[in-house]
């Protein structure tokens, strides 16, 4: 049997229609830029997170440096030597009720590329004032050899 050329063609084959393909495209586009804001975000994270352990790591090391002796302990700003894009300011207070306490707070920047500062960490930290700690042992060193200068006589 002949088929007319007018006949309609029979197709058994399926296929997706442009509402489908358009329904998908539009679920990957959702998928693609959720996925977009969370890799961005992961990235500002990771940043922060570099800027705060660097941040506690220097400003530890600065109190450190003061405590031992390496640096006087008295106000004082500068830059660190291996980064210049980190400055650390040191601030040392006295409450006035405490006078054998002293309060240091070393306070690390992060700059950016237009000198101003973009993260910022503070290190507190109380310790007992040097000056009144000295004056109060050499008081007593001299009450003591005295006494025993008493008793040898």
């Amino acid at each position: 049997m002949k088929r007319s050329p007018f006949a309609k063609p029979n197709y058994s084959r399926g296929g997706l229609s442009l509402l489908e393909v358009l329904i998908s495209l539009a679920i990957f586009l959702a998928a693609l830029a959720a996925i977009s804001q969370i890799a961005t975000q992961g990235m500002r994270v990771a940043s922060e997170v570099q800027w705060e352990s660097g941040a506690v790591l220097r400003a530890e090391g600065q109190m450190n440096s003061v405590i031992s002796g390496v640096l006087p302990m008295q106000a004082a700003t500068g830059k660190f030597t291996d980064d210049a894009k980190w400055e650390w300011t040191l601030a040392v207070t006295s409450d006035g009720l405490h006078p054998d306490l002293l309060r240091l707070d070393v306070q690390v920047n992060h700059l950016d590329s237009g000198g101003k500062p973009n993260y910022t960490f503070t290190l507190a930290r109380y310790v007992r004032n040097p000056d009144v700690f000295l004056s109060t042992s050499s008081e007593s060193e001299s009450g003591a050899s005295s006494l025993l200068q008493g008793i040898a006589k």
